[in-house]
């Protein structure tokens, strides 16, 4: 008898044993998640939040601040000339673009990549809305809208007349639908707008979106709209309190590495040298970093860059055509761009010394 126990107490213990090591092992890998196993906690919301905006940084696949982004629009203004071997923007700058363009069709991938993932989580946080508190579904609603109607105005501005995509859905019948008016894209940006400078706070974190930053989009939109008097409206309040916008004492601080998120800023992409190593890749593998290579792209072979792109004689004429007070070339144009002026400089040294004579009448991109 007394045998007979111990064998049985022994198969008792292996069992909980194994049951436990079972409940341990059995564990979701957080890189599969599935729409079932996702969308459970207020993290996993935040979380799918965080991903809205990395569209936006996309480097090589369009975007919209990232790389290539950021050349197809300066390209099609007076400003900069791109080398002529930068095929799919060269062509963009010279208005013979077509639908083949692989960075055109990548920024058009990424407005609606951006807006699948906006949509998803509106309609997950519906499903789901008695799990959550009042003030938590506020905030994501509130940041959601502004990042549809962000990508949204941008859709407009850059493609005119496109899809409108307010749902989410991964039923391939569902996917064609006709283009609507650009007026049409706006007018559900405003709205989405309007809804979430209701919710969003006066002071957010860095990065996050504001009730002013809401408040200055949609006036934007009516600017591009030419309704002045909703512009004036909308735009003139964030002059005065509670908000605290204003010029910044020096121009060049909108563009240098110590005043991030100054009083000028009213919404600002967080681009920083942390992360991976991969400069190239969409920012959303494991190895992917949160910077990008503009400077490099711009800067000039003396200085190993890759010099893609200068500004050009139209822009330099403009900013040259009056000097200031003092008689100094205009100080826009020196934190623009570099040239041969008295007391130049380029990546710290003087203009003269960068360059050889040959090179003493070609201009250089300084604000990335």
């Amino acid at each position: 008898m007394k045998k007979y126990y111990i064998i049985l107490l022994s198969v008792i213990v292996t069992g909980l044993f194994l049951a436990s090591c079972e409940d341990q092992l059995n564990q979701m890998n957080p890189n599969q998640a599935t729409e079932d196993t996702f969308w459970q906690t207020e993290s996993d919301f935040l979380l799918a939040l965080t991903s809205c905006y990395t569209p936006l940084k996309n480097a090589l696949n369009g975007g919209y601040y990232g790389t290539r982004g950021v050349m197809l629009r300066i390209a099609r203004a007076d400003e900069v000339e791109f080398r002529n071997d930068i095929v799919d923007v060269y062509t963009v700058s010279h208005f013979t673009n077509s639908n083949t363009n692989s960075l055109t069709q990548g920024m058009f991938y990424q407005f609606y990549n951006a807006l699948y993932r906006t949509n998803s989580i509106m309609q997950k946080l519906e499903e789901k809305q008695d799990d959550f508190s009042v003030e938590f579904q506020n905030s994501v609603t509130a940041e959601c809208l502004f990042i549809r109607s962000f990508y949204l105005f941008q859709l407009g501005k850059e493609f005119k007349n496109a899809p409108l995509k307010l749902t989410a859905s991964q039923v391939p019948s569902t996917f064609p639908i006709e283009k609507s008016s650009q007026a049409k894209i706006w007018a559900q940006a405003k709205e989405d707008l309007k809804i979430a400078a209701n919710l969003l706070p006066v002071e957010n974190d860095l990065g996050k979106p504001t009730k002013g930053a809401a408040l200055a989009a949609l006036g934007k939109i009516y600017i591009y709209e030419e309704d002045w008097q909703n512009a004036i409206d909308v735009l003139e309040p964030l002059t005065g309190s509670p908000y605290s916008y204003e010029l910044v004492a020096d121009f060049y601080w909108n563009f240098d590495e110590d005043h991030s998120f100054n009083e000028e800023s009213i919404f600002e992409l967080i681009i920083d040298s942390t992360g991976g190593t991969d400069l190239w890749g969409d920012g959303e593998n494991i190895n992917s970093t949160q910077t990008n290579t503009r400077p490099k792209e711009y800067a000039a072979p003396e200085v190993n860059g890759w010099y893609e792109a200068q500004p050009t004689q139209t822009m330099m004429d403009m900013f040259l055509a009056k000097p200031d007070k003092d008689g100094n070339p205009d100080y826009r144009a020196r934190m623009s761009a570099a040239w041969d002026y008295d007391g130049a400089t380029y990546y710290q040294q003087a203009f003269r010394e960068v360059f050889d004579e040959s090179k003493w009448n070609t201009y250089w991109i300084l604000k990335y």
